[in-house]
C-alpha cells in the first residue's frame, strides 16, 4: 500500500505544482477583436504606421520647453532641422530643437554663474567679459549642437551602407538559388540582428502587413534617411520582381561598387581625421617649445 501512497502523493504534487505555475505563467489567448483588426487592411495599415515607423523618440529636454514652442522654432530659418539625418539617428525634430536651446541655454549662463562665483570669492571681473563670453559661448553650443547631430548621422549613414553592401550580397544569393524577390529581400533581412537591418525588417513589415510591394517601402526608407543605394537596391528588385528580370549579376556589380565608395569614404575619413591632429599637435609642440625656452630666457636677463 506505500507505493500507492507514494503515487497519490506525487499526484496531488504534480497537480498542485501545475495550479501554481498555471498562475505565474498565464497562457496568452488571442483576443477576438485584435485578429479581426488585424484581418482589415485598413485598420492593420494604421496600425503598422503608429507602431512600425515610430522610430524617433521623445528627448528628456523636451519637457523643458512647449510643443507648440518647439514646433515654432523648427519651422523657422534658425534652425533648419537636417530631416534625413534626424530619421537616420532615430531623434524627433522637437528633440533635435530642444537639444539645441538648451545647449545654447547653457552657454548663456554659464559665464555669468562664473563671473558671480568669482565675485564671491573676492574676485572682480570686468562686466563686459562675462557678456561677450556669455555671446559667444551660447552661439558656439547652439552650433556644436547641430554639428554632433550631423557628424553622428555621417558616422551611422556610413555604417548603414556598409551593412547594405552586405546585405545586397545576401539578396543576390537567394535569387541566385531560385528565392522570390520579396522573399529574398525577407529572408536576407533575418539574418541579420544589426540596427540597419531591423530598419529593412521595419520597412519590410510595414509593406507585408499593408499589401504593398516591399521596394515601394525600402524607397521611402531610402528617401527619408538619406541613403541613395538603397534606393538603387529597390530599383533593382522592382525590375527583378515584376519583370523577371536577371539580378544576380546586377546585385553583385552593385555591391562591388558600394564597396569600393565605401572604402573611398573610409580613407577619405581617415586623412581628414589626420589633418584635423595638425592642428592640436603643432599647438603642443609650440607650448613644450615655450616650456623648455622660457627658464633659459629669463635666466640670460
Amino acid at each position: 500500500m506505500s507505493w500507492q501512497w507514494a503515487i497519490a502523493g506525487g499526484a496531488v504534487a504534480g497537480g498542485g505544482l501545475t495550479v501554481v505555475f498555471g498562475g505565474l505563467f498565464p497562457s496568452q489567448r488571442p483576443d477576438p477583436v485584435a485578429v479581426l483588426d488585424r484581418l482589415d487592411p485598413a485598420k492593420r495599415a494604421a496600425t503598422v504606421q503608429r507602431a512600425v515607423t515610430s522610430i524617433s523618440t521623445r528627448h528628456p529636454l523636451q519637457r523643458l520647453f512647449s510643443q507648440r514652442f518647439l514646433d515654432s522654432i523648427a519651422s523657422t530659418t534658425l534652425v533648419r532641422p537636417p530631416h534625413a539625418d534626424l530619421a537616420l539617428l532615430g531623434v524627433s525634430v522637437e528633440g533635435y530643437v530642444a537639444v539645441r536651446l538648451a545647449s545654447g541655454l547653457i552657454g548663456l549662463v554659464a559665464p555669468p554663474l562664473l563671473a558671480a562665483l568669482a565675485l564671491v570669492l573676492g574676485i572682480s571681473v570686468p562686466f563686459a567679459l562675462p557678456a561677450a563670453a556669455s555671446l559667444g559661448a551660447g552661439l558656439l553650443l547652439f552650433v556644436s549642437a547641430d554639428q554632433d547631430v550631423r557628424r553622428r548621422a555621417t558616422a551611422a549613414r556610413r555604417e548603414f551602407q556598409t551593412i547594405l553592401q552586405r546585405y545586397m550580397e545576401l539578396v543576390a544569393l537567394e535569387r541566385a538559388a531560385n528565392v522570390g524577390a520579396v522573399q529574398a529581400l525577407e529572408e536576407a533581412a533575418a539574418l541579420g540582428q544589426s540596427w540597419a537591418l531591423q530598419r529593412i525588417n521595419h520597412a519590410l513589415l510595414k509593406a507585408s502587413l499593408a499589401s504593398q510591394p516591399p521596394w515601394d517601402q525600402l524607397q521611402a526608407l531610402a528617401t527619408e534617411i538619406g541613403v541613395p543605394a538603397l534606393r538603387e537596391l529597390a530599383d533593382m528588385m522592382r525590375a527583378s520582381g515584376e519583370e523577371g528580370a536577371a539580378i544576380y549579376q546586377r546585385l553583385l556589380a552593385r555591391s562591388d561598387a558600394l564597396r569600393t565608395e565605401i572604402q573611398a569614404n573610409e580613407r577619405g575619413a581617415a586623412e581628414e581625421g589626420s589633418e584635423r591632429m595638425i592642428v592640436p599637435m603643432s599647438l603642443l609642440a609650440v607650448l613644450f617649445v615655450a616650456v623648455v625656452i622660457y627658464p633659459m630666457a629669463t635666466r640670460i636677463h
